[in-house]
């Protein structure tokens, strides 16, 4: 029981490191270029997406002519705590005053609730449930029945990465350069697998988080010009988000092929299309 309560630790501080990373590469985007971002959701999302890009892209470098990939992962990781760190820092200074509770005649707080809060307090309510369900499932079901891409290529690419430290040789097929399967998933694992290897089961679920976001920017874009209100378009995007998350693909896809492509393949492909 101890033993569980430490991976699902694991997998929450994980979970809140890429988000907030995210939210502070999206930040740095916003202040160094002037890059427009109107909502959290795409600075999760555009802030994801340069995560994994500065992870991918310089290792490449770094694990074809050298083997100093685990330092890489090391000095990458210390780079985004402290960007997260400064970001956090510089918004919290800027606020002069931070008042926590207020009181006024004796009451705290007073709560007016709308259709639209009832909406949205059911709606996370459902996504909290659902989300803590197939993460649950997803964590603790084998993936050595049907996951035989994982089992066979995507894993053994990992464990070479973190044991040789680069591209140059996959020790398990003998090839040199290996490059007939893509390497963002087995970069990102290997990634994982110098801190725990059972993050590896945590990571799929992060996409699953980014999807539900990309969702529901992609609803209401959809919705825009057909709806008018932007309280009736919340609630179909929100409509949106609890569908995809119940699809048999996504269930199938982290159930029984979480280690594959196909979370992270769908994810860049719906991305595209904002």
């Amino acid at each position: 029981m101890l033993a569980t309560l430490l991976y699902l630790m694991e997998g929450l501080i994980l979970t809140l490191f890429v988000i907030f990373t995210s939210i502070s590469w999206s930040k740095l985007l916003t202040k160094f270029f002037n890059f427009p971002l109107q909502s959290l959701s795409e600075e999760l999302l555009i802030g994801f997406t340069l995560f994994n890009y500065f992870l991918i892209i310089p290792f490449l470098i770094v694990g074809i002519f050298t083997s100093a990939g685990n330092f890489f992962f090391v000095v990458y990781t210390l780079a985004n705590v402290g960007l997260a760190t400064f970001t956090f820092l510089a918004k919290v200074k800027r606020k002069k005053k931070c008042v926590l509770f207020t009181r006024r005649k004796g009451i705290l707080i007073k709560i007016k609730m709308q259709e639209h809060s009832i909406c949205t307090i059911l709606f996370f309510a459902s996504l909290a449930y659902l989300y803590i369900t197939i993460s649950l499932v997803t964590i603790f079901h084998t993936i050595y029945l049907d996951a035989a891409d994982a089992r066979l290529f995507y894993i053994p690419f990992a464990w070479s990465i973190k044991e040789t430290g680069g591209l140059r040789i996959n020790k398990y097929t003998g090839s040199v350069f290996d490059t007939r399967y893509a390497p963002l998933i087995p970069i990102t694992y290997a990634y994982l697998s110098i801190f725990d290897e059972k993050l590896n089961r945590i990571y799929p679920l992060i996409y699953l988080i980014m999807q539900m976001f990309l969702i529901y920017d992609l609803a209401l874009s959809l919705f825009k010009h057909l709806i008018k209100k932007n309280d009736e378009r919340t609630v179909l995007g929100y409509l949106s988000t609890i569908i995809f998350i119940c699809t048999p693909f996504v269930l199938a896809s982290l159930f029984h092929y979480s280690l594959h492509v196909d979370l992270a393949f769908t994810f860049y492909l719906y991305l595209t299309l904002l």
